[in-house]
């Protein structure tokens, strides 16, 4: 290779280049793998930067709030299920199964029953958090708070409503995501996340109520 070293004006490192590009022309000529390989990575770095960009984005556009509501039908009074559910000591007969938890310790303080009964767990697979009641009618339901270890807060009630041969019982949890856009997506999945365990919650519920209650209707006679 001869380069024009006499030259002040760049010429030589303008001909070094040129003479390199051909170089790399040569080891690894247009269609080769290595050429087809490098122009992928490139693709991919700019890419990756505008996919996640794009990823943000939509998750500033989801919805903050989610709301999870789920029912079943109990052969019962609303106070018979009442019992159950204003007393947060009664909540460790239907809570949780016992192998869903096996570590879970529970802990009480406040009133005894009633608003401002308090519920606080740690340990087992649900991690940290609290429950407080903070209405309770035994004709209407019970609502309650909670706030996880994670930060997460939700609004939930128990609401009783009267029907033909006991009353329907629905769960609802409502709660805000802030402007995290990423855990706006878990609200995009927060009903198949969260229902069936409401529904595990209410059937156990029906179970130990129904079990319980004199004259009550088999539960295979109702529809959820």
């Amino acid at each position: 290779m001869e380069w024009e070293l006499d030259r002040g004006d760049g010429t030589a490192r303008a001909r070094a280049r040129r003479e390199a590009r051909r170089g790399l022309g040569a080891e690894y000529p247009s269609g080769s793998p290595n050429c087809v390989a490098g122009v992928r990575v490139k693709k991919l770095v700019i890419a990756l930067p505008l996919f996640f960009f794009a990823f943000l984005c939509i998750g500033f556009l989801l919805p903050a709030r989610y709301e999870v509501e789920r029912s079943v039908v109990v052969a019962a009074p609303s106070e018979a299920i009442h019992a159950y559910l204003e007393d947060l000591r009664r909540w460790e007969e239907w809570f949780a199964r016992p192998e869903q938890d096996p570590g879970t310790s529970l802990t009480f303080s406040g009133a005894e029953q009633g608003v401002d009964a308090r519920m606080e767990w740690s340990g087992g697979s649900a991690g940290t958090g609290s429950l407080t009641i903070t209405a309770s009618d035994p004709a209407k339901g019970v609502w309650f708070d909670i706030q996880t270890g994670s930060g997460f807060a939700a609004k939930c009630a128990v609401r009783y409503f009267p029907v033909e041969g006991g009353c329907r019982v629905t769960w609802t949890r409502a709660g805000n995501l802030g402007l995290n856009p990423l855990f706006r997506y878990f609200g995009l999945f927060a009903d198949s996340l969260m229902g069936d365990d409401f529904a595990g919650k209410l059937g156990r519920i029906r179970a130990l109520v129904e079990g319980s209650a004199p004259g009550s209707l088999p539960a295979t006679a109702h529809g959820e």
